[in-house]
This record gives C-alpha cells, sequence and structure tokens, in this order.
C-alpha cells in the first residue's frame, strides 16, 4: 500500500500529470503500472505498436534511432519526471525511434486506452499532451544541434555544464554509460575520453569513479562557449578542443 502510495505520488509529479485536470489526473495514477528495467534492457523496438504511454521516475531512458548504415545513435536522454512515447500515441502510429533503458529505471506505464479516453473526455489534458509534445519537437533538436555543433571537447563541457549538481560540491553521478554518452554527442569513444582527459588537465572537472565534481560551472560553461577561463585552463582553446 506504501509503496503504491509512494509510485502514484511520483507520478503526480510529472509536469504533465501535475498539470492536467484533478479527475483526470486521478484516473491515469490509477491504472498506471510501475515498470523497473535494469540498465540496457529494451522498453521497445522501432515499428512496433504503441501500447502506452511512459514517465520515467527514476533512473535514465535512452530513444535511439539507427543510422541507414545500420549503427545505433543515442537520439535522446530522458531524466526522471520525462514522457515518451506520446508522439506514436497522439500521430497513431507504430514507434519511429527504440527505447531501452541507459541506466537501472524506474517507469510509470500508462495504457493507451487510458490515455486515448482521457484525450476524448478532457479536451484540455488533449492539448497539454500536444503542446508538450510540440515543445520538444522544437526545442530538443536545436539543443542537440547547437551542441554537436561544437568542436569535440567543448561539446564535452558542454554536455557537463548542463548536469544538475547533486551534492554540495557541485558535484554530480553520470547516470549512463560513457559510450551512451558518447553516441549522443556524436563522437567516437577515443575522442570522448580524450576530451575527458583534456578538462581534467585544465582544472575544469575532477573524477571519482562515475562522479563528476565542477568546481566552477561558470568557468566549464564559458569553456564551452569559447571564452577566456583565466588560470584554469591548461592552454589555449585551439589546442584544447580536439577534432571530433
Amino acid at each position: 500500500m506504501a509503496s503504491r502510495y509512494a509510485f502514484s505520488a511520483s507520478l503526480g509529479q510529472v509536469p504533465l500529470l501535475a498539470a492536467a485536470a484533478p479527475e483526470t489526473r486521478r484516473r491515469l495514477v490509477e491504472v498506471a503500472n510501475s515498470r523497473r528495467l535494469a540498465s540496457g534492457a529494451a522498453l521497445f523496438s522501432a515499428g512496433q505498436p504503441a501500447h502506452a504511454l511512459y514517465a520515467v521516475l527514476g533512473g535514465m531512458m535512452l530513444l535511439v534511432g539507427r543510422t541507414p548504415q545500420g549503427r545505433d545513435v543515442v537520439a535522446e536522454m530522458l531524466p526522471p519526471r520525462s514522457v515518451f512515447g506520446d508522439s506514436a500515441i497522439l500521430g497513431r502510429e507504430p514507434h519511429a525511434i527504440s527505447a531501452r533503458a541507459g541506466a537501472a529505471c524506474h517507469l510509470a506505464e500508462i495504457p493507451v486506452d487510458a490515455i486515448e479516453q482521457a484525450c476524448a473526455d478532457d479536451p484540455a489534458f488533449a492539448s497539454l499532451m500536444l503542446r508538450g509534445l510540440l515543445h520538444r519537437m522544437h526545442t530538443a533538436p536545436v539543443d542537440w544541434i547547437s551542441l554537436i555543433a561544437l568542436p569535440a571537447t567543448r561539446r564535452v563541457a558542454a554536455y557537463l555544464a548542463r548536469q544538475p549538481a547533486t551534492r554540495a560540491d557541485g558535484s554530480f553521478r553520470i547516470p549512463v554509460r560513457k559510450g551512451d554518452i558518447a553516441s549522443y554527442l556524436q563522437l567516437a569513444n577515443a575522442t570522448f575520453s580524450r576530451s575527458v582527459r583534456v578538462l581534467q588537465d585544465a582544472s575544469l572537472i575532477r573524477l571519482s569513479g562515475r562522479w563528476v565534481c565542477v568546481p566552477d560551472r561558470h568557468a566549464l560553461a564559458d569553456f564551452s562557449r569559447g571564452r577566456p577561463v583565466g588560470r584554469r585552463a591548461a592552454m589555449p582553446f585551439e589546442q584544447v578542443s580536439a577534432p571530433a
């Protein structure tokens, strides 16, 4: 009972549900299922029909596309409180992309018939879903394109500078594998590792296992933008920026 209460409370804090009318939110939370995935586990594949809307309650989900050459590429990284699967539901089409857990994940799974019924009964909720989807379709590609347009080391710096600190010293835990981040940033694994070492040598980050400490976030952000960072940088930007 307590675990169901905690699950319902977490789902109710997801922005899409939090903004919904109380009765719509109650009905959707009531029919939602709790689902846990181990790191690397697949949730669905491209081409499969949409069975549910998903909300990330814990961990990190990855949306993965495939190039014409057959190479898997991480297209989006979804932290807690994200929703996904809505494009297939609203478009009444199979999933265009695959989803797998980048880290151990806790998901809420809301059946597609419940979502469709909520949209039919509550036009305001349908509008919420559509606006949320359109917002992500507009902002996510723009953010990603602006990121991968940077030279390799600045690209890694920009990604790290965007991660929220979870400890008082400004550190955070990398939730996914190095290869998944490299894929998202459109970098070879070796280039990603080399860029991380450059940032370490410049005293812009410190690593301890999967924990990253950013002593000065303004300096890291300035570096990612190609601005001077005072004495922290160990060498000029032209030398630090490794080729992709």
